[in-house]
């Protein structure tokens, strides 16, 4: 109950949201690339542009949102909004500085997304650097992709 009227909040402030650049503060991680963030009285439900991270009824799902929760929430954040999709703001996040989808491909908490980012070569090279080095899900072997886990429990994804 309570992730449904946060969810509706969310989803009412969303909308009047379509500034540039946004910065706040990460209350709650629902999964290893989706979070929201708070803004003065507003609560704003971000994707993190560029990645995609397990659903979290995936087996890995659990490490990568446990990973992107250690990151930042509870942190003061910088999106860059890249569009919208899916009643989410979509956006290049920062911590610190730091490109936080830049950091979880290096940890290999999360896949590439070439057909949202296909000219962002230091995410290309940082994946396939986390691949070949066996860090984070890769340590045991090749995980399924989130996008083909959703296409066979479409059900399941669009919770």
């Amino acid at each position: 109950m309570k992730n449904l009227l946060l969810l509706l909040l969310v989803l009412l402030f969303s909308a009047s949201l379509s500034a540039e650049t946004l910065q706040g503060t990460v209350y709650w991680v629902g999964d290893g690339d989706t979070f929201i963030m708070g803004i003065g009285d507003r609560l704003i439900r971000i994707r993190i542009w560029g990645i995609d991270a397990p659903e979290k009824q995936m087996v890995d799902g659990d490490i990568s949102t446990a990973i992107l929760k250690n990151f930042i929430e509870g942190k003061r954040v910088t999106c860059i909004n890249k569009g919208e999709h899916r009643n989410r703001i979509v956006a290049q996040v920062f911590y610190r500085q730091r490109d936080v989808a830049l950091e979880l491909l290096k940890m290999g908490a999360v896949w590439w997304s070439d057909k949202y980012a296909p000219d962002q070569e230091d995410y290309k090279i940082t994946f396939n650097d986390a691949i070949k080095n066996k860090r984070g899900l890769w340590a045991f072997g090749t995980p399924e992709p989130p996008w083909q886990w959703r296409k066979l429990h479409k059900e399941i994804a669009e919770e």
